[in-house]
């Protein structure tokens, strides 16, 4: 296991071991200055006294409205972005469709490389790009920065404390309704909510328990969105030792009733919560997070926060630290292709209408 995780963000900020307030010489460059990376990425980077060079969209309004907001330069080009030396990590936030493409191009220039999710549309696209920043000598992480969303935290820290025991089941139940207008780049990927949505579930159930052996699951399209393409995800998915967990992942609630929810139970206690994420998007609520052990009453938990921006800081804050220390970053691009096995297997599955053993799920 990487040694950035949940718990790391304070050990960070107070360790200082370069120029600016985060304790690293490293400056980022943006590629993409989209809503989320107004909303999340350069708040959460300023928040933790990170460094934004650059910014590059090709919208040069919005990459200067970015930059302004970053207190950064604006690249005129991509090219102008990856020659500056002062560049050590870019942050790519664009379609998957052109991410690769991009994150190549970063990479031969020797930079290090953040990601979305997913990090490809398929699974060996996303090898042959790990393998090119192997070769490169060069570190790739991948935005899943579920990990250190508050409530996913809380199951974590009830795991390592003993408070929960062995861990028996989970339930992650989203019930939300995402609209995606006319042009809109998603309306033209043909897998959807399994690969943008509940991604980011499989991989919290990866870090939190491990990875799952098989996966039963069905992803289905709804009349209402649309589109064609997968707007409900629902997937059962065992461990080795008997822990199950059930994803039930919606996208299309035109009643208003909007909730996502997490529950995990285990052999001493149990955790459940509220992803606030959703509220008002993109102004969230905080989370709301309660801790029971048996035979007691349920109980809250204190200091929960919004999942935006502030998770947002543990994927940059771990590649950094693996940049400038040893070892891989929490959501390095290897560690990402278990997650994105999980999302094969799961397609596999809804097509065979099978279940899915995961380890037989390779690069094609």
């Amino acid at each position: 296991m990487p040694r950035f995780t949940v718990g790391r963000l304070e050990t960070f900020r107070h360790s200082k071991r370069g120029p600016d307030a985060s304790g690293s010489a490293a400056r980022i460059g943006i590629v993409g200055a989209g809503t989320i990376v107004r909303a999340a990425h350069i708040p959460a980077y300023l928040q933790e006294g990170l460094t934004v060079d650059a910014v590059f969209d090709l919208d040069q309004d919005l990459a200067r409205t970015a930059a302004a907001a970053a207190g950064a330069d604006v690249a005129s080009t991509l090219d102008d972005l990856f020659a500056r030396s002062t560049v050590s990590v870019v942050d790519i936030a664009v379609p998957p469709s052109s991410q690769v493409t991009i994150a190549r191009q970063a990479l031969d220039a020797g930079k290090h490389v953040l990601c979305q999710k997913p990090l490809a549309p398929t699974l060996s696209e996303a090898a042959d790009l790990v393998e090119h920043a192997e070769r490169r000598g060069l570190l790739l992480a991948v935005n899943q920065q579920m990990r250190w969303e508050p409530l996913v935290g809380a199951v974590r820290g009830a795991l390592d404390d003993g408070t929960l025991g062995d861990p028996v089941a989970a339930v992650i139940d989203t019930n939300l309704n995402n609209e995606f207008p006319p042009g809109h780049w998603l309306r033209r990927e043909p897998r959807v909510m399994g690969l943008f949505g509940a991604i980011h579930l499989f991989d919290a159930l990866r870090f939190l328990f491990g990875n799952p052996e098989t996966v039963a699951a069905r992803m289905l399209s709804d009349p209402r969105s649309g589109f064609d393409a997968d707007m409900w995800v629902n997937a059962w998915l065992e461990w080795p030792s008997g822990l199950f967990a059930v994803i039930h992942d919606r996208y299309t609630n035109l009643a208003g009733d909007i909730h996502a929810r997490m529950r995990v139970e285990g052999s001493h206690g149990a955790v459940r919560g509220h992803f606030g994420l959703w509220d008002d998007y993109p102004n969230p609520s905080p989370d709301i997070v309660e801790v029971c052990n048996y035979g007691e009453a349920w109980r809250l938990a204190s200091d929960t926060k919004p999942w935006l921006p502030d998770a947002f800081a543990g994927p940059m804050l771990s590649l950094i630290e693996a940049i400038d220390g040893d070892g891989a970053p929490a959501t390095s691009g290897r560690d990402n292709l278990d997650t994105l096995r999980i999302v094969e297997a799961a397609y596999e599955s809804s097509r065979r209408g099978t279940t899915v053993r995961i380890s037989d799920i390779g690069v094609a």
